[in-house]
């Protein structure tokens, strides 16, 4: 969901996603090939709990990673936030070797699980960001083109994370104590629609104007 690949405000969302510098009051990290079997030994306790009693959950991350990854080395960070503001989870590419995933602490452990399978999905679209982060560098594409690029970027990657969700099996309360099941679960098949009801289930979070930052900071550099 869009909600889910924004940080912050500003300038600071692609400061971030470029420099790895994020205003945390804790981080853990642990890396691994992408392709390693033993992804369960990089990922936080409750998280190896919830996959290990969901055995599916464990086969789609390790497949998704395979398309998308490939032979980088995957990093992941822990961070606890209260701000019900700030993105959950984000994804990064620090070179050409190396995948960072940011992923919230602090919340329920399917929540955690569906953070890290998005991010892992949505980083298949790295060429198309790329692509309209270098139009956006060379002021080819108007700020609200690349807004909406970006979001339908985004929404192809969050229908397939519901599709994937569709297909799984999770206990009455494991999907009752989730903030996000319902959300993608309930996405809807058409962009404009999607627009809307991401507006309307994350009123915390603007994520145009984030998108806009962005478009801004690329203009300047």
């Amino acid at each position: 969901m869009q909600e889910i690949n924004r940080d912050l405000n500003n300038d600071s969302l692609v400061i971030m996603k470029r420099n790895i510098l994020i205003l945390l009051l804790l981080f853990v990290c642990a890396s691994s090939r992408a392709l390693d079997t033993n992804i369960l030994k990089n990922i936080s306790p409750k998280l190896k709990v919830f996959m290990e009693s969901h055995p599916r959950s464990l086969d789609i991350i390790r497949s998704n990673l395979a398309e998308a990854f490939e032979k980088r080395t995957l990093q992941i960070y822990y961070f606890y936030t209260e701000d019900e503001s700030l993105a959950r989870a984000s994804h990064y590419y620090q070179d050409e070797n190396a995948v960072g995933i940011m992923i919230r602490e602090n919340q329920q452990p399917i929540d955690e699980f569906i953070s890290l399978l998005f991010e892992i999905v949505n980083s298949t679209g790295e060429k198309q960001f790329l692509a309209l982060s270098a139009k956006a560098e060379a002021g080819t594409i108007s700020k609200s083109d690349f807004v909406r690029d970006v979001g339908i970027e985004e929404f192809k990657a969050t229908k397939r994370v519901r599709d994937l969700l569709r297909k799984m099996t999770f206990n009455k309360n494991e999907t009752l104590n989730s903030y996000f099941y319902k959300r993608f679960k309930d996405t809807p098949d058409d962009y404009e629609a999607f627009d809307l009801y991401s507006k309307k289930v994350s009123p915390n979070r603007d994520v145009t104007k984030d998108v806009e930052s962005e478009y801004d900071f690329l203009q300047k550099h």
